[in-house]
């Protein structure tokens, strides 16, 4: 689990008897991880563009939980997964579809005329760093940095890397449009 965080999934990998290997560039997430953790899950810090310590062609699959969209550059982190995936291997990525929200570059809005809530996206084809705030209003100086990119920004860099994609799903909302 790449960018692992606290270990919430490398937890539910080893319920289902998976042996999982969880990487954070966090000394403190990787702290909560293993504190929170069985002994049978490795956990590493480690920077997901680079992980030397690893060896290739050490891993079935791969997963990178909501974070993708955390780190730069790219291409770093495709070719690493690529690396250490054994042939046939899988890397799983889920994230918030970068069409719909990019930071301070969509928004929602309602059209009265058709009574129907909307969402406004600018710059969806334009590659942006955007700092977002750690923690509003008590620590406005500290900022994490937030990578938008198209899908064929991510499409174009898998294949690059040597990574084939088989599959694409975008799970829609079942939210109902209010006032």
């Amino acid at each position: 689990d790449l960018a692992c965080g606290q270990g919430v999934f490398c937890r539910v990998l080893q319920s289902a008897r998976v042996h999982v290997t969880g990487v954070d560039a966090s000394p403190e997430l990787i702290r909560l991880a293993q504190r929170r953790s069985h002994r049978g899950v490795t956990y590493l810090v480690g920077d997901a563009r680079q992980l030397p310590e690893l060896p290739s062609e050490s891993f079935d699959a791969i997963a990178c939980l909501l974070a993708v969209q955390n780190i730069d550059p790219l291409d770093a982190l495709f070719d690493i997964c690529a690396r250490l995936l054994v042939p046939g291997g899988r890397l799983v990525l889920v994230m918030t579809h970068p069409c719909f929200r990019i930071p301070r570059q969509s928004g929602w809005g309602w059209d009265e005329e058709r009574k129907l809530q909307y969402r406004r996206v600018d710059r969806y084809a334009t590659s942006l760093k955007v700092p977002i705030q750690m923690h509003p209003g008590s620590r406005p100086q500290q900022v994490t940095w937030s990578f938008h990119r198209s899908l064929e920004t991510y499409v174009q860099e898998l294949a690059r890397a040597g990574l084939w994609m088989n599959a694409l799903e975008e799970w829609p909302s079942h939210r109902q449009s209010q006032p």
